[in-house]
């Protein structure tokens, strides 16, 4: 088995292509922040099975919203799950609120017409809390939607001080996202009768970083990728930042030389 995995994430990376955003109809999340400024996309061969499930009518549901409570157990705990009316942002679906060991806070919706789909939203800059708002784009077009703040609460412990503590680095760095794909996975089977179709990750800039690592570390954990702007070199990042820091600490900017500045980088 150790023998398949670098023959299949060789498959992954030889799947690079243009456009994939098109392909399955959407845009990646996020726009890249000033930890990169490359734009990649990745796109994950898909595994058998036929098309997308139909959006119409839909599905029938195994367990109900409330009782999803009922799935926590040892490794990971369902804190709410109510049904959220139709609303301008998203229509009716189940949210979903919990945590997996031995801090990784999660979130799913579940819409009550799913196209079969999953979607899983990587996070921005140092993480540390869920984005409602992605989480609502893709409910709103039929997937089931989840997120994670992969084990540390970005205000309690802001930009990098998490990383203290040697857990919390560890999820950040690729096991939040992976766990919460397999607790979604685990969820959605739970409540709809229909088998999960299709599982897809979005994400940019450190959604990035983390999309490739899911491909690499745990390429069956999803059916496509879709990646912007990744951070791959978070250590040479960190520096460079300083690099700068130094140089304008040395020789400032006029303030009212900053417009003059961007007129001709813009230019």
């Amino acid at each position: 088995m150790k023998k398949e995995a670098p023959v299949k994430f060789a498959r992954l990376v030889a799947a690079l292509i243009v456009g994939v955003g098109s392909l399955l109809g959407f845009d990646a999340v996020g726009a890249p922040d000033a930890a990169a400024s490359s734009t990649s996309q990745v796109a994950v061969e898909e595994r058998g099975g036929g098309g997308p499930a139909s959006q119409s009518p839909g599905p029938a549901t195994a367990m109900a919203c409330r009782d999803l409570r009922t799935l926590t157990g040892y490794e990971f705990s369902v804190d709410t799950a109510e049904v959220v009316a139709a609303g301008a942002e998203a229509p009716e679906h189940c949210r979903v609120t919990g945590q997996i060991l031995p801090q990784v806070r999660f979130e799913v919706r579940l819409p009550t017409d799913w196209n079969g789909r999953l979607m899983m939203v990587g996070n921005g800059g140092y993480a540390g809390s869920i984005s409602p708002a992605a989480l609502d784009r893709f409910v709103s077009r039929g997937f089931a939607a989840a997120g994670t703040d992969t084990g540390h609460n970005g205000v309690l412990e802001p930009l990098g001080t998490f990383a203290t503590d040697r857990q919390k680095l560890i999820d950040f760095a690729y096991r939040a996202v992976h766990v919460t794909t397999i607790t979604t996975k685990q969820i959605i089977a739970a409540h709809y009768e229909p088998v999960l179709d299709r599982a897809y990750f979005s994400g940019c800039s450190t959604g990035g970083r983390q999309g490739l690592m899911a491909a690499q570390r745990f390429p069956d954990d999803f059916d496509g990728i879709i990646v912007g702007a990744p951070v791959l070199d978070f250590t040479s990042t960190m520096i460079g930042y300083l690099w700068i820091a130094d140089a304008l600490r040395a020789a400032p900017i006029e303030a009212g030389k900053l417009g003059l500045l961007a007129e001709h980088v813009y230019a």
